[in-house]
């Protein structure tokens, strides 16, 4: 009997007490997995990018304005970070013709930005090159499901008709993917943007430069080595029959032809770096303008809520 009494209080006082203490640790345990598993999921939810029904506005591709207007419009880059609360696009305008007339002037572009969001984010245009535009959408929260960017084209354009309308619209549609992620995006403001924009052109215009001073040197080693030809084939031209004196005075006039061709090389070449040379101080200018804050920069607008 004692032997039983002992062995039930050595089960009290060590297994008992062991399955009591596990099992409030077990309890604990379901309680923190519990709240991790739901802290999870609320994070997830909050974070998680929200698409709306609205299909994206492919990256590249050209819509036209609408209307009789011969410009389109295309959306070249996209990216968002939702750290820095900040959308940036690229965009690109083009006329289907060389009338001047007709072309797009990029003061008279007006972009107005729309998104779910009901808080309104601050829009900042920044016409960086000739055509080209930089959009920034700051303090957009995460979860503004998706964006719509209207230009309209305020260029007077005339009508087949001879009357004078504006120039139509377009919009571009951009959701909240995770593909938009870009949590690298640099913090940029719309001068830097715009000094970017200038030393790109600055070098796209050097390499031009460079491209075109090969072409005349290869145009004018052309033309040395049609001269030695030439000297060459008039040399003997004393001791040729009358059927070969034709050949070498049609192989003669051929040469020169070709010389000529290779001078009007070097001319459209040397207008080319002229032409070149003289874009090249206007960035300058436009560079030293945004260094030193006299360049004006479109004011910054405010979202509105889609509709």
């Amino acid at each position: 009997m004692n032997s039983f009494k002992k062995s039930c209080q050595w089960f009290k006082e060590n297994v008992w007490w062991w399955l009591k203490e596990h099992g409030k640790y077990r309890r604990m345990g379901y309680v923190v997995a519990w709240f991790l598993l739901s802290g999870g999921l609320l994070i997830g939810a909050l974070t998680a990018p929200h698409v709306s029904n609205v299909e994206d506005t492919p990256l590249n591709q050209y819509l036209d304005f609408s209307g009789d207007s011969p410009a389109s419009m295309r959306l070249t880059y996209k990216a968002y970070s939702p750290q820095k609360q900040r959308l940036v696009l690229r965009l690109n305008v083009k006329s289907s013709t060389a009338d001047p007339t007709q072309q797009v002037i990029d003061n008279d572009l007006k972009f107005k930005v729309a998104t779910a969001n009901p808080t309104p984010a601050i829009v900042k245009v920044v016409p960086t090159t000739l055509n080209h535009f930089v959009v920034l959408i700051d303090h957009l929260a995460p979860k503004f499901s998706a964006i719509q960017v209207k230009v309209k084209n305020e260029t007077p354009q005339t009508t087949t008709g001879g009357t004078i309308q504006k120039g139509g619209s377009l919009a571009f549609i951009i959701n909240e993917k995770s593909n938009l992620i870009d949590s690298h995006l640099p913090q940029l403001t719309r001068r830097q943007y715009a000094q970017q924009a200038v030393e790109a052109d600055l070098k796209l215009e050097q390499k031009r430069q460079v491209s075109q001073n090969q072409i005349i040197k290869k145009a004018r080693a052309a033309i040395a080595a049609d001269d030695e030809k030439i000297t060459a084939l008039n040399k003997d031209v004393k001791y040729q029959t009358t059927s070969q004196k034709s050949q070498t005075k049609e192989a003669v006039a051929s040469l020169k032809q070709d010389q000529s061709g290779n001078q009007q090389t070097i001319k459209a070449a040397e207008k080319s770096i002229i032409n070149s040379q003289g874009r090249v101080s206007l960035l300058q200018e436009k560079q030293q303008a945004i260094a030193n804050g006299t360049y004006q920069l479109p004011a910054p607008t405010k979202t509105i809520r889609i509709k």
